[in-house]
């Protein structure tokens, strides 16, 4: 049994006794980047000339993608060596999503934002610092030192003042690699489940799709409804607040109808009664950096206290409630058709922003009134049971991510050895 001390830390608790107990800066060089200073926005499109630029969205479960990168142009382009990224040299994210981490594993030069700084000169196994970084020795004071911060930050000074447990060499090779064959294992696994719940959605869209497509009479959109953008406001220090409907409340939600689900806005003003919501208005995503986002809708429902809705939303209110029901369009908007339709508004492109005249001049197919609560009922059931499917799967996936997070740690920490081949 090995023997062990301690740590020094409370909620590290004791390590092997062989092993030391190091500041991050003893293992690595590190260097940032404080902006681009110099550029124009013009330099800094995707024009593919100039060596790629990464940003935390190219690390994709602690793998780094180079999709989507953007670029330096070359006749504006000047770094110095310190922060273009080499292969085997580990990117970190310091600014937003703070901790995400990956090993560079491709020959094509670049270079990195300023959210990042990237480690170099390691002087200990790359692959077991990678696991030391992705776990609670290094995240845990992440947390501690971002608490009640919206924008997560720390500085190069913090992060490399983190204490990290070190084992000899040949131990981090051998822990490095038990983690590349155990992780692979719960990666794999958490890939299908996500191919899964992907399936799961893709069915869910189609019988929607198949519910609501091409029933009963057409009708301009524009004749049974009245549409309105969202309140355009300002920051204010104001201790006065309202529930506000922001493009992140949306998420994968069908119906919000919890005060709760809503975020709070402070003010300084009154606001017109034009910008409230009622129980029933479908409500959509206007404009988005997001391509994907523009034109998805939501309803609120239960809505007994004061709610606006954001500037980059459009309210869809029924004005014809004797031959439109609000639900039945509601799954009606989440329908292959309808998506379709907004397409082919906009010549077969994708669109980055929706207007009221887009939304008014589209036609639907309105069976009865009975038949749309009808059909309604019957979706509402039917998605209810693939939504608890996936459910099920996306906690599966959260308690493999947790095992995941604490294998690393035990292993990091010594409190789990090795199993000898």
């Amino acid at each position: 049994m090995r023997q062990m001390k301690d740590s020094g830390i409370e909620w590290i608790g004791d390590i092997p006794e062989s092993w030391n107990f190091v500041s991050l800066k003893t293992v690595v060089s590190c260097f940032g980047r404080i902006g681009f200073r110099g550029y124009t926005q013009e330099d800094l499109v995707d024009k593919g000339e100039g060596p790629i630029t990464l940003s935390p969205t190219n690390i994709i479960d602690s793998k780094i993608s180079l999709n989507k990168c953007s670029y330096i142009s070359w006749d504006k382009y000047y770094e110095s060596p310190e922060i273009m990224v080499k292969r085997n040299d580990i990117v970190f994210v310091k600014t937003a999503s703070v901790g995400k981490c990956a090993i560079y594993d491709s020959d094509e030069e670049a270079t990195i934002n300023p959210q990042f700084v990237v480690f170099k000169d390691i002087k200990c196994d790359t692959k077991y610092l990678y696991y030391v970084l992705l776990s609670d020795v290094v995240q845990h004071p992440i947390a501690l030192s971002n608490f009640g911060s919206v924008i997560g930050t720390i500085t190069q000074r913090q992060l490399l003042s983190y204490k990290i447990c070190l084992p000899n060499e040949k131990e981090q090779k051998a822990i490095s690699a038990h983690l590349d064959r155990q992780c692979g294992l719960i990666d794999n696994v958490i890939e299908k489940t996500k191919a899964s719940i992907e399936e799961y959605k893709k069915l869910r869209q189609a019988v929607i799709t198949q519910a609501v497509t091409s029933k009963g009479s057409q009708c301009k959109l524009s004749h049974i409804s009245n549409l309105k953008n969202g309140l355009n406001y300002h920051d204010t220090d104001s201790e006065r607040t309202i529930k506000m409907l922001g493009v992140g409340d949306f998420k994968d939600y069908l119906v919000l109808n919890y005060k709760e689900q809503f975020s709070d806005l402070p003010i300084d003003e009154d606001i017109s009664n034009e910008y409230y919501l009622n129980s029933g208005d479908i409500i959509f995503v206007r404009s988005n950096g997001s391509k994907d986002l523009v034109g998805r809708s939501i309803m609120v429902d239960c809505i007994d206290y004061p709610l606006v809705y954001s500037g980059f939303c459009i309210r869809f209110r029924i004005t014809r409630t004797d031959i439109a029901y609000n639900k039945y369009l509601l799954y009606y908007f989440r329908s292959h058709e309808f998506k379709e339709a907004i397409k082919y508004q906009c010549f077969g492109t994708n669109i980055n922003n929706l207007s009221q005249d887009m939304i008014s001049s589209l036609k639907v197919y309105l069976p009865s009134i009975e038949e749309q609560k009808e059909i309604a009922d019957y979706l509402d059931k039917k998605c209810t049971e693939i939504d608890s499917l996936i459910s099920k799967k996306e906690q599966f996936i959260t308690e493999l991510e947790t095992y995941k997070k604490s294998l690393i740690y035990e292993y990091a920490t010594g409190k789990k050895e090795v199993p000898q081949a």
